[in-house]
């Protein structure tokens, strides 16, 4: 569709609306006192169910796809996070001790502690337990980082599952009773889709795909540092793909608040445009296209 551009500077309303403006109140008022035949209401609440009853089925539908396919990645991404987590784990725990080498240890420092006179042999080292003579362990810094930032993402993945099953049940039950086209069914879609609309679902709907963004970058972030601490090639040209990989994700992610016509519309780039009216003094452009939810009302020839 051609974009046209109005006096404001707005380039995304379709051509056939270039000279629309908002009607006259007479007119408005000539078209609230005009009488409706049975026939013309009849028909109304036709037109008006059917376009509440089309918009609020697409929308349902298109909600539930994008849950069912969180699901399906969030499942598989957490299985390969429990896989990684259950060898990490293990490095914050002292491994198994050997009771013999400890045992040596000890009679080691006694025999170095010997002195020996003519009446007698003393050693200045008493016996010790081997839990003793090991030392206290303390896992390394890297692997607090690695087990800290891969168990976060493994929360953040099942965070986005959970949100995700629960936006379905959600669905589900605003979908029920809801068939047929009658004026009680209209008006009841109508209230649903306003409760919809109110609770603010379509900012909830974001949630789990960010969530799952943020997982992934926490893995990848602890991948790296345990690269870097077993082989120095091998890390180094995995920084280059994961660094990569983030530069282009920063970059779809911050042009869509700068360009009203770039389509890299996403949920991390809506949250940026939220962020940026928080920080920036002047007021931001209007960023279209992003989570809107328009509110279809009844005509009021029908009330």
């Amino acid at each position: 569709m051609v974009s046209t551009t109005r006096a404001d500077g707005i380039t995304w309303l379709p051509p056939e609306w270039a000279d629309w403006s908002f009607p006259d109140p007479e007119v408005i008022t000539d078209e609230l006192k005009k009488e409706f035949t049975d026939e013309q209401r009849a028909k109304a609440w036709d037109d008006a169910s059917g376009a509440v009853k089309t918009y609020h089925n697409e929308l349902v539908e298109q909600w539930q796809k994008a849950m069912d396919s969180l699901l399906v990645y969030a499942g598989l991404f957490s299985a390969v996070l429990t896989a990684f987590n259950v060898q990490s784990y293990q490095l914050l725990q002292p491994g198994p001790t050997d009771p013999t080498l400890a045992v040596l240890q000890q009679i080691s420092s006694q025999l170095n502690s010997f002195t020996v006179n003519p009446s007698f042999i003393n050693s200045t080292q008493p016996a010790r337990s081997p839990d003793q003579l090991l030392p206290p362990f303390q896992a390394d810094v890297s692997v607090i980082w690695i087990n800290t930032l891969w168990f976060v993402s493994l929360v953040c993945s099942l965070a986005s599952a959970s949100i995700a099953l629960i936006v379905k049940q959600w669905l589900f039950e605003e979908s029920k009773g809801l068939s047929g086209t009658s004026r009680e069914t209209a008006r009841l879609r109508q209230y649903r889709l306003n409760s919809l609309i109110k609770w603010h679902v379509g900012v909830i709907v974001l949630v789990p795909s960010v969530l799952l963004q943020v997982a992934l970058f926490l893995f990848l972030a602890g991948l790296l540092i345990l690269l870097w601490t077993i082989h120095v090639t091998v890390a180094a040209v995995v920084t280059v793909f994961i660094g990569a990989l983030f530069v282009f994700v920063l970059v779809i992610t911050i042009l869509p608040v700068f360009k009203l016509d770039c389509c890299y519309r996403s949920p991390q780039a809506y949250g940026i445009f939220v962020l940026s009216r928080l920080i920036w003094t002047a007021p931001p452009r209007v960023y279209t296209g992003v989570a809107q939810i328009s509110c279809i009302h009844l005509p009021l020839a029908l009330l």
